[in-house]
């Protein structure tokens, strides 16, 4: 607070600084007499902010009148802690409806069922077509050839955007390729297969890891498949990468690998039937998912499905779910 009252115009920050503060974890006697009256300096204020400051006001109020016969309190949403797996980050990369880019971000926290745009301090010069995001901690690490320009593709930009700072900054490239998977894993930045720019339009099986706290690219152990438009997902500690086009566009994957990071190998996991293309791929209790995508392609024709395949690998069997 003081920090705000030292110049006028700080006064703005306001609205973001409250969101960081757990609220419902104040001393009543504070949140009545010291905080509230000192944040009616900042008013206006935005209608998030002011449902945050409802919203705890109600608690405190309501913590006075608390009898035997009173329901137990429910901890108000800005007092909850939030874990990295309660907020989901949604990336755009291109103005809708057009082939601009535009790079967006938008922060959803389930705890308080909202959505806040997350502001961006510079500019993405990317590919929208080929980037890639991948999460580690509070840092959105994006990979990606720059603008279509004459040998963009000849190299990948590493360009790492820090959620708390809401700053872009550039990070070592990787040798150039398309069409590839990512994932993260123990603060590591997988890329996985694609296509090679040069020689021009071979598939890769070749895997590089991005250290984060060296800014530096290493290969690891390849894939036993070489594969492009691969999709990645990550349990218990290891990679798992499913579907892909194999050495022609023809060719539709079903196949699945996981890397072990301990050992740096790979092994084969139990194929997911039909074969898909341009499906999700989601880590979820345990558990692989395969979620749409299409069964074929049949001159510009493509056929989409609605259904759900679960793998799951403890017992090492892939079943159908509800579409």
């Amino acid at each position: 607070m003081r920090w705000l009252r030292h110049k006028s115009s700080r006064s703005a920050s306001f609205p973001r600084l409250v969101r960081k503060i757990r609220i419902g974890l104040f001393e009543e006697s504070f949140f009545i007499k010291e905080f509230m009256p000192e944040v009616c300096r900042f008013r206006p204020w935005d209608f998030e902010t002011d449902s945050l400051l409802n919203e705890a006001q109600h608690f405190y109020q309501t913590l006075r009148s608390v009898t035997e016969e009173t329901p137990p309190l429910v901890t108000p949403t800005s007092a909850i802690p939030r874990l990295p797996q309660d907020v989901v980050l949604a990336i755009q990369l291109t103005i809708e409806g057009t082939y601009s880019p535009c790079l967006t971000l938008l922060s959803y926290d389930i705890w308080t069922d909202r959505w806040t745009r997350v502001p961006v301090k510079g500019f993405l010069d990317c590919d929208y077509l080929d980037c890639k995001a991948a999460v580690v901690g509070n840092k959105v690490f994006f990979i990606h050839p720059g603008r279509r320009r004459e040998c963009c593709h000849l190299t990948l930009n590493t360009t790492c955007f820090d959620v708390e700072q809401q700053t872009l900054t550039p990070l070592s490239p990787l040798q150039g390729r398309w069409d590839f998977g990512v994932a993260a894993l123990n603060g590591y930045v997988y890329v996985i297969g694609g296509t090679s720019v040069t020689p021009l339009r071979q598939r890769l099986n070749t895997v590089a890891r991005f250290d984060p706290a060296k800014n530096q690219w290493t290969m690891v152990a390849p894939m036993t498949t070489c594969r492009a438009w691969p999709q990645c997902a990550v349990i218990n500690g290891e990679i798992y990468v499913a579907g892909g086009l194999g050495l022609t566009d023809m060719d539709i994957l079903t196949t699945v690998e996981v890397y072990n990071p301990q050992e740096n190998k790979w092994r084969h996991g139990t194929d997911i039937p039909p074969r898909l293309l341009g499906f999700s791929c989601v880590a979820f209790d345990e558990k692989l998912l395969v979620i749409g995508g299409s069964t074929d392609i049949d001159g510009d024709t493509q056929y989409f499905v609605s259904s759900c395949m679960k793998y799951d690998p403890v017992t090492n069997e892939c079943s159908q779910m509800p579409n």
